[in-house]
Order: structure tokens, then C-alpha cells, then sequence
């Protein structure tokens, strides 16, 4: 299955929430040391993190920032509103309150982040795409996307040539709470395209319908 890091200041939150993914097969790591979460993640190649931002004053967001330029994993964010709001800004991919309980966090991260390592490649024309590895290669050649288009693109291939809305692309990675969900996964499949090769006028793979959405299908 997956691998998560949980970074949490909170002991008790931490160890429960790590107890229920465990149940759920899952690889995870639980660290409350900054130093030794940026080891971990470096070391285990984590397929999300969950990081809490209650962390000694500021030193939750710098590990955020450290997290989202060195590391491929999404990382999603635990604290108060303004917190998370700050958070977001500085690129989270996701989010949940400081209060969510357990089972509910292990929910959302396992129907939104972790996804099953043990799922064979997928190729679509040139296009391969590995879930194990989080790795994306065009006609032999690595494409480098970040957490939020490899998602993108993950969940076009999974639709299996159906034409997928913004709205649910929306719901997909942000829970369709994000402020202007829908006009941001245009940027992201702006970025998605241009990695590909290609763009909304001459497109390849992701294909547009006029007011419906976007599918994915080989050239």
C-alpha cells in the first residue's frame, strides 16, 4: 500500500492517526523533530505527508516550504483557519482542521493522497505512468510534474477516455473548498499540458470538450 509521514507536535493526535492508517495497510512514519522529518522523507519517499502546523513558531511553515520544493509527495496541512489559509497560499496541496478526529483524517488522505503502490504502470499512447514510482516518462523521456499534476493526470488516465468536469477535478484535489477551485485547476492543467509537449490549441493528450470538461486519450 502507501507511505505516509506524519509530522505532528501533538503525541496522542499523531499515534492515533498513525494506528488507523496502519490498519489500513499503510507504511507510516510519525516524527514531531523537523530535522528528522526531513530525513525521513528524503529516506522513505513518502507518497503524501501530513504535516501539523502547530510546530514551534514558524518552523511548521518553513518545513512546508523546505517539503514542497525538495520533495515530489503532496503535503497536506493540520491547523486553524488562518494557519491553513497561510498555508494554502504558500502551496499546500490540502488541508484539514486541527480538530478533524482520526478516523476522519485517515479518510480523507486515503480517498484523496494515497493511492495503491502495488498498481501497475499505466500507458496511454508514449505516455507511462507509474503510481509505484510517482514517475511519469513521454516516449522514453521523464516528465517532471509536481504533486497536483501528477494527480491531474492520474485521475484523466483513470477515467478511461470519459470527459471529466473542472467541478470534479475541483473535488478531487481540493475538496471542491478551495476559494476559485475550478479556475485554478485551469492553471494546473495549463502547467499539465505544457510539460507534455503541447497546449489547449493543439493538444495531444488532454483534449478539451467545449463546456463540459477535459478526457485524456492517445494521439
Amino acid at each position: 500500500m502507501a507511505r505516509l509521514l506524519i509530522i505532528d507536535d501533538n503525541s496522542l493526535r499523531g499515534q492515533q492517526l498513525l494506528h488507523v492508517l496502519r490498519r489500513r495497510r499503510h507504511t507510516v512514519h510519525l516524527t514531531r523533530c523537523c530535522s528528522e522529518a526531513l530525513r525521513l522523507s528524503a529516506q522513505r519517499q513518502p507518497h503524501a505527508v501530513l504535516l501539523d502546523l502547530d510546530l514551534p513558531p514558524r518552523q511548521g511553515f518553513a518545513l512546508q516550504e523546505f517539503l514542497r520544493r525538495c520533495a515530489p509527495a503532496p503535503v497536506v496541512v493540520r491547523g486553524e483557519e488562518q494557519q491553513i489559509i497561510s498555508a494554502l497560499h504558500a502551496g499546500a496541496a490540502g488541508y484539514m482542521p486541527a480538530s478533524c478526529s482520526a478516523e476522519l483524517a485517515a479518510l480523507h488522505l486515503h480517498t484523496l493522497y494515497l493511492w495503491d503502490a502495488d498498481e501497475p504502470d499505466v500507458e496511454v499512447g508514449g505516455l507511462r505512468i507509474s503510481v509505484r514510482c510517482h514517475r511519469v516518462t513521454l516516449d522514453g523521456r521523464e516528465v517532471d510534474l509536481r504533486p497536483t499534476e501528477f494527480r491531474l493526470l492520474l485521475h484523466l488516465t483513470r477515467s478511461n477516455g470519459r470527459v471529466v468536469s473542472r467541478a470534479e477535478l475541483a473535488e478531487l484535489l481540493w475538496d471542491g473548498r478551495r476559494l476559485h477551485a475550478e479556475r485554478t485547476v485551469n492553471v494546473h492543467l495549463s502547467a499539465l499540458r505544457r510539460k507534455l509537449g503541447e497546449s489547449a490549441a493543439r493538444p495531444r493528450y488532454v483534449h478539451s470538450v467545449h463546456g463540459v470538461g477535459v478526457r485524456l486519450r492517445a494521439p
